[in-house]
């Protein structure tokens, strides 16, 4: 092995380690924190996470994703000083309205003890807003390793932090202390890593071109906030922190490790389709094997939480926070469907399309808007997520349809890949459902059905001349961009 691969899967390896961090870590923190502290402290401890994820994601403008993108006809220099004032604005900004909205928080959640922690939060926007964004820019030249080893340090060090402050606050701040902790670390570790100093500066073009490129985003943030948190609150304030605590124990357990591996997989496609043109990646295939990774692991996924979820939770947390089957096998066929729900964001980043991204976020907006509904007349969780799941595959179903025909190469494959996961998944509900099975066979039955349907997929692609590994569809991307050269 040369020495530009061996370093090149040095790389990759580092940013899966990473990804590995971002899923065990915070399940960790959550495991720690609901042992430490009393359900009441827990439920507030959640909270924080729901607000800062909220406004995190509403005031996203993609100045991650604008420090991969290549700079154009402007300076580097200049292109990178730009980003890092939009930044820091962006931080100083998120810190005013954090701040602002501490004693609203307070008052919703019933907590009039944590209105300071609240106003808290605006710390860590703010220390956020000084990172380095050269180590983005090093990810367009596939040099993965400098994100991989700043996101899992600072993962490592808020663990930590924070269960020491739980052990040793026996409160709800113990959330606050991590998370102010992370931004400090992960701050330092850019400056660390990055081949390029942190400079400011201020060119209208470039603000403008960015903002252009950003605002899809922020509405798209605005959507994929509510999609994904909305039902937090929604819990939290109609039900209390204590409830909000147990319901949040059986998402979080399943949507970080999805939400880890999502981001992992788009970091690793997105330099190939920067550095290719739509045409040249439809001739290697480019998104008929990114749509693939997607499905394989949303249905595997799905199907360790239709056969040991329960179990898993339950023996984690304590038998008060075991799910009923039905709700398990609901959150399995949901979290399937928010794997292939990615579907167009690498690509639609890379070629600016980012409104195709926000389509599809709105439509699982409405739907969740439906759900919410549903469970404020309820009061019933199971019905509130049957809602959600129905209304998430409708949205599935709706970006599918914008994307496949956009970048796709072979529409049926495609479509294979995104509708058969979730029917087999549904059908394995509903057998579950309608016939008892003890625990060992439950396992075999579903993992048995499911390694038959991820051997049938590996199988369709193989025959159309398509493969499942990133690196070998990427080596094909390399070489078709050093032909054109």
């Amino acid at each position: 092995m040369t020495g530009r691969p061996a370093s090149r899967y040095l790389a990759n390896s580092v940013l899966a380690f990473a990804t590995l961090a971002e899923v065990l870590l915070p399940f960790l923190r959550n495991v720690a924190l609901a042992r430490l502290l009393d359900p009441h402290n827990f439920g507030l401890a959640v909270t924080f996470s729901v607000v800062w994820g909220i406004l995190e994601q509403v005031t996203d403008i993609g100045i991650v994703f604008s420090a991969m993108r290549h700079p154009g006809a402007a300076h580097p220099d200049r292109y990178y000083a730009t980003l890092h004032s939009l930044a820091v604005l962006r931080a100083s900004f998120l810190f005013i309205v954090l701040t602002a909205l501490s004693p609203l928080c307070a008052w919703v959640f019933a907590a009039p003890e944590a209105v300071w922690a609240y106003a808290g939060l605006g710390i860590a926007a703010s220390i956020r807003g000084f990172i380095n964004l050269g180590i983005r820019e090093a990810m367009r030249s596939y040099q993965y390793w400098r994100e991989g080893t700043a996101v899992f340090l600072s993962q490592l060090f808020w663990t930590v932090l924070t269960v020491v402050a739980a052990w040793w606050l026996e409160d709800f701040n113990a959330a606050l202390v991590g998370i102010i902790g992370n931004a400090i670390c992960y701050v330092v570790l850019t400056h660390l890593l990055s081949p390029r100093r942190m400079r400011f500066g201020w060119d209208r073009g470039l603000v403008a071109e960015n903002l252009t490129y950003g605002r899809p985003l922020m509405f798209n943030g605005m959507s994929n906030a509510f999609t994904q948190l909305a039902d937090r609150f929604v819990v939290g304030m109609t039900l209390g922190v204590v409830q909000l605590g147990i319901y949040n124990v059986t998402l979080a357990t399943a949507i970080l490790p999805r939400n880890a591996i999502t981001k992992f997989l788009n970091t690793l496609y997105m330099p190939g389709f920067v550095n290719l043109d739509a045409g040249r990646a439809r001739d290697v295939r480019l998104f008929e094997t990114w749509v693939l990774n997607l499905g394989l692991l949303g249905f595997a996924y799905g199907i360790a939480l239709i056969s040991i979820g329960p179990v898993v939770i339950g023996g984690i947390f304590g038998p008060a926070f075991r799910p009923t089957p039905l709700i398990m096998g609901l959150v399995a066929i949901l979290l399937c469907t928010k794997f292939l729900i990615q579907l167009p964001v690498p690509s639609a980043l890379a070629y600016g399309q980012t409104r195709l991204i926000f389509y599809g976020n709105a439509a699982s907006a409405v739907g969740v808007l439906c759900s919410i509904g549903v469970l404020l007349l309820t009061r019933d969780l199971e019905h509130f997520i049957l809602a959600l799941t129905v209304a998430d595959f409708a949205a599935l179903c709706l970006i599918a349809s914008l994307s496949i025909s956009r970048y796709g190469s072979v529409p049926w494959l495609l479509w294979t890949y995104v509708l058969l996961p979730n029917l087999v998944l549904a059908g394995l509900l509903a057998l579950q459902l309608t016939v008892s099975f003890t625990l060992p066979a439950w396992i075999a039955v579903s993992w048995s059905v499911g390694a038959a349907v991820i051997m049938l997929l590996v199988a369709i692609s193989y025959a159309g001349g398509w493969r499942p590994d990133v690196i070998s569809v990427l080596r094909r991307a390399e070489k078709a961009e050093a032909e054109a050269a």
